[in-house]
Order: structure tokens, then C-alpha cells, then sequence
């Protein structure tokens, strides 16, 4: 009778014209059995069974999960950590131990940065604006290690970072230009590019994976004294356009 109420109410409301449009979403209704009763039911409470004591039957309820899907916007979604492990001085060129951080800040012990640029050209089309991804390196000071390893004395001594070329990937259903990440050696207080697009370029989720051994090595100086050291590395991304292709 409930389905005939309705069917009537929409067929009324088409000959008056109506012209509101109600979004139409279709439910599954619930399975089972009304307690105390052998009578089935489409509604919440359902029992699994119509008898007491029953250790058969089942009883079911549908609900939904609801997302709402946006774009337009350029955001940094990961940046990575460095470990390079116990190494001597004047060592170049320490290839990485693994991605796992010593202090608590935004790295993650994937090794990956990721970008995700999902802001339409000026004609609309799902092509990018392009932007540029720097890291700048701070000072390597004296932390201890977890492990046991103290914390270091030297300051200023000339650590270098070496973050080398890597290719770059993509998720599925992006369209990333295909390439390769920018290598640029960082000084202690210094800067340089990772990623660079120009206007047009770089549109979808764009992943650099630096989890591999060569993707970054470390250059340590020879007048360091013993202990473990960390330095904060700042990654920026600019909005504004890079000028490679």
C-alpha cells in the first residue's frame, strides 16, 4: 500500500508540473525475522530466527558510505625520511640504510614524496598549471640514538646531502607527464629543486621514490667528531609554474 501512495504522489506532482528534482538512491532493506513472530521483515530489529533458541538462520541490514570527490587544488601529500646508518668520517657518497626517522616531524619511512595536482588549465582540461618541490637542509646537530649512540658534538662541520635523479611514478588513473625527479646536492643551510613543471605539465598524483639505496647519498666530513646527528629537511612546494617541460 506504501508503494502505491508513492506511485500516486509522483504521478500527481508530473501533471501539476513540479519541477523539483529529488535525488533517487536505492536501498536494500533489511532481512530477517520480526521477533517473537514467524513473519519476515524488511525493517531493523530483524531476529536470525522465528524460534526461540534457534542457533540457525541470519538476519541482515544495508547501510551506505557516502564520499564527495574534489579537484582543483595542489597538495603535498608525503615527504620522506633519510637514514644513512653508521658510517665513519669522511665518508662520501653513504648510500641509504633505510627511510626511518629519528624525530617526529611529517616524514614518512616509505621514502616517498608525492604531490598531487588536480587544478584544471585555463581551458578547462585536466592538464596542470605547474609548480616546483625544493628542499632546503638545516644543520646537522647532535641527537642521540635510540640504539645507544650518543649524541654528537660537531656543528658547521659540511655534511652534504646528494638527492639523485629518480623516475617518476604514478597512481592509477593520474596523468602525470612521465619523467624524472631534479638531482640536486644539498649543502648544510642550502637549497634546490626536486621537482620542476612547467604550465601544462604534471596534472594528476605524482610519486618520487627515494627508498632505493642510490636515490640519496650523504658526503660526511672528516672533522666530525663520534655520534649521531640529525638535520630537519624543509620541503616546499610553490604553486607557481617550474620551466621544464
Amino acid at each position: 500500500m506504501k508503494h502505491a501512495t508513492k506511485l500516486m504522489t509522483l504521478m500527481g506532482a508530473a501533471v501539476l508540473g513540479v519541477s523539483t528534482l529529488v535525488p533517487v538512491i536505492g536501498a536494500n532493506a533489511a532481512t530477517g525475522y520480526t521477533t517473537g513472530t514467524a513473519d519476515a521483515t524488511t525493517t531493523l530489529p530483524a531476529s536470525t530466527s522465528g524460534d526461540k533458541n534457534d542457533t540457525a538462520g541470519t538476519a541482515s541490514g544495508t547501510t551506505d558510505a557516502h564520499v564527495t570527490v574534489d579537484t582543483g587544488y595542489l597538495t603535498l601529500m608525503q615527504v620522506p625520511d633519510f637514514n644513512f646508518g653508521v658510517v665513519q668520517p669522511g665518508t662520501n657518497n653513504k648510500v641509504l640504510a633505510d627511510n626511518t626517522g629519528l624525530v617526529a616531524d611529517d616524514g614518512n619511512s616509505d621514502g616517498i614524496l608525492q604531490v598531487n595536482d588536480y587544478r584544471d588549465g585555463t581551458d578547462g582540461a585536466a592538464t596542470g598549471l605547474g609548480y616546483t618541490v625544493t628542499a632546503a637542509l638545516g644543520t646537522f646537530a647532535g641527537v642521540a640514538d635510540p640504539n645507544g649512540a650518543g649524541a654528537g658534538s660537531s656543528t658547521n662541520v659540511g655534511f652534504k646531502l646528494n638527492l639523485n635523479k629518480a623516475v617518476l611514478s604514478t597512481q592509477v588513473g593520474s596523468s602525470t607527464t612521465p619523467g624524472e625527479s631534479v638531482s640536486t646536492a644539498l649543502n648544510e643551510g642550502g637549497s634546490g629543486q626536486v621537482l620542476n613543471f612547467a604550465a601544462g605539465n604534471g596534472y594528476g598524483s605524482t610519486v618520487v621514490d627515494y627508498a632505493a639505496k642510490s636515490s640519496a647519498t650523504l658526503d660526511v666530513p672528516t672533522q666530525v667528531a663520534k655520534g649521531s646527528y640529525d638535520a630537519p629537511i624543509t620541503w616546499t612546494l610553490s604553486a607557481a609554474p617550474g620551466s621544464n617541460n
